[in-house]
């Protein structure tokens, strides 16, 4: 058991310190595109909650 956790505090700081190097990406900004489609897709999702409630 003592080496599964160890094991596991390691790869956790791993990660860590690859997640806060200069090389991890974080990926394109949200752009106004992105919430268009967000706001899409969760109008159609509240219509098909509400519609399956009725």
């Amino acid at each position: 058991m003592n080496n599964l956790k160890d094991s596991l505090e390691s790869d956790i700081e791993e990660r860590i310190k690859f997640i806060e190097s200069d090389s991890y990406d974080l990926g394109p900004p949200i752009n106004k595109k992105d919430i268009i489609g967000m706001l899409i897709v969760g109008i159609i999702s509240f219509i098909g909650l509400v519609w399956g409630a009725i």
